[in-house]
């Protein structure tokens, strides 16, 4: 069991890694093709990303959902936005890349036994 809570763990920093790595690509990309006017409202999505990161890697089982909810949304507004721009600019690609990514997020969180073993430990200081 202790192997399957540790495994759980390291898919959950993976998850952890990526997240704030596309956060970051998206505002650096933002910035540079749209300027730094919603600069402010992208560093505060940004720390509110941090802190839901931060309760995951805790353990905290509401974290996990609603992580498992945003990566979703997100993940389905990036393949839709993506498959649109495809049609006229190949930066829709990227869209899709980042919604796979999303969903595929959302998946190991929510159905992958070692992730959910590791959210099942009892971390009663995560709540």
């Amino acid at each position: 069991m202790e192997h399957q809570v540790e495994s759980g763990r390291r898919l959950v920093l993976l998850v952890i890694v990526i997240s704030l790595t596309f956060s970051v690509l998206v505002i650096v990309t933002f910035n540079i093709l749209l300027g730094p006017e919603n600069l402010p409202q992208q560093i505060v999505r940004f720390l509110l990303t941090v802190g839901l990161c931060a309760f995951l890697y805790k353990g905290a089982n509401w974290a996990r959902w609603v992580a498992s909810i945003l990566f979703g949304l997100a993940g389905l507004q990036g393949l839709i936005g993506g498959l649109v721009a495809l049609s006229t600019s190949m930066a829709g690609l990227l869209l899709i890349v980042m919604g796979l990514v999303y969903v595929a997020s959302a998946i190991v969180l929510l159905f992958i036994p070692a992730v959910r073993a590791y959210f099942g430990v009892g971390n009663t200081d995560a709540a």
